[in-house]
């Protein structure tokens, strides 16, 4: 096998991984939009309550009925936010699992310039063979 077709072979491995890598960010991505759709309605479920709320103080609600009210929010906020948190950062950790290290990026890159030189350098050296001939 030829050094070309191994820097070929190489970059088409390269290619399949960062296709991989652009689908997982596009999954991301429509997980996040969805969140965000999950979020708007939460903060509109948020601005209903806090009318609510209002209208409550106007009728002399008590400051144990309030207490009561924030605890319900808060548990029903921590039982639907903390298990898409926490897919999203298993999706997040998923990614950067699949993702080359910084190392390995780096050393390619160095090898893929050498390989350049000597591509070059046989290139020229062919020429110049068949232009003796």
């Amino acid at each position: 096998m030829s050094d070309m077709e191994k820097v070929l072979e190489m970059l088409t491995g390269m290619n399949q991984r960062m296709d991989a890598m652009q689908g997982d960010v596009a999954a991301l991505r429509g997980e996040m939009s969805a969140l965000q759709k999950d979020m708007a309605a939460l903060q509109k479920d948020m601005a209903s309550l806090q009318k609510d709320t209002a209208a409550l103080q106007k009728d002399m609600v008590t400051k144990e009925e309030l207490q009561q009210a924030k605890g319900d929010m808060m548990a029903l906020m921590e039982a639907y936010f903390t298990p898409k948190f926490n897919l999203l950062a298993d999706q997040i950790k998923l990614t950067q699992e699949k993702q080359a290290p910084m190392e390995a990026l780096e050393q390619t890159e160095d090898r893929l310039d050498v390989l350049e030189v000597v591509v070059k350098s046989h290139s020229e050296d062919i020429r110049r063979l068949k232009k003796a001939q």
